[in-house]
């Protein structure tokens, strides 16, 4: 997979899981821009995201462990720099990297993503100095070693675009009562193999496509070949 998820569309209609996460993603979001937040707050940001109503304490739990970690860790500490939920392009073809906007969700094409970039949103960035520091939230099950690649790209892509040198990824896992943490540093040449295994997998997914057929599978929530397959589409369209 490696870089896959940076080129991955958003589901149509994402599940109870993947609203939940939106909901938790939204309130840190709101939460690094400078809002405040109360209770009533959280609750509004859970009907917006359609979060099931049997969630809204744990989301309301979940959202009370990130606020008490990030101002209690180090990163809450950071100089003001920062920026939440930024879009990042890559270029495998030029090697350039750009800020396509903050606060823009997963909809890329509608801002000016071009055909042949690479595209990824990080939780937050961090510019310092002489590094980026580059944030992705969890709120699933799977190991946080899943999304290395992942930052991996998304560090990248940050360090170009912000013309660092370095960068250091941390990938957190929000839960009800703990946070879980994975970080890498990367220096130049650490920059210079994410560069080109971002070429390496959007050159092998140029490649020429194998037939797609209709079939049940076109209803399921997700599906990697979505933004190529007529078959999606024609089954979008009855």
């Amino acid at each position: 997979m490696l870089f896959r998820s940076l080129v991955k569309t958003e589901p149509d209609r994402p599940g109870p899981a993947a609203r939940f996460g939106n909901a938790v993603h939204r309130l840190a979001e709101l939460h690094l821009t400078g809002t405040a937040l109360s209770d009533a707050d959280v609750l509004r940001v859970c009907h917006d995201e359609n979060v099931r109503e049997s969630q809204h304490d744990s989301v309301l739990r979940t959202w009370r462990t990130f606020h008490d970690w990030f101002a209690g860790s180090s990163h809450g500490q950071a100089p003001a720099d920062l920026h939440a939920e930024v879009a990042l392009c890559f270029d495998p073809q030029t090697g350039a990297a750009r800020v396509l906007g903050t606060g823009i969700g997963r909809e890329y094409e509608k801002h000016g993503k071009r055909p042949n970039e690479i595209a990824g949103t990080a939780d937050l960035v961090i510019v310092m100095s002489d590094r980026v520091l580059v944030y992705d939230w969890k709120t699933g099950s799977s190991p946080l070693a899943r999304y290395r690649w992942q930052l991996r790209g998304l560090g990248c892509m940050a360090a170009r675009a912000y013309a660092r040198p370095e960068a250091s990824w941390f990938a957190v896992k929000v839960g009800e009562g703990a946070c879980e943490e994975l970080a890498e540093y990367m220096d130049r040449e650490d920059l210079e193999g994410a560069e080109l295994e971002m070429c390496r997998v959007w050159s092998e997914s140029t490649a020429a496509l194998p037939v797609l057929r209709p079939g049940p599978h076109c209803s399921d929530g997700y599906c990697r070949a979505r933004k190529t397959c007529t078959a999606f589409t024609a089954w979008r369209e009855r």
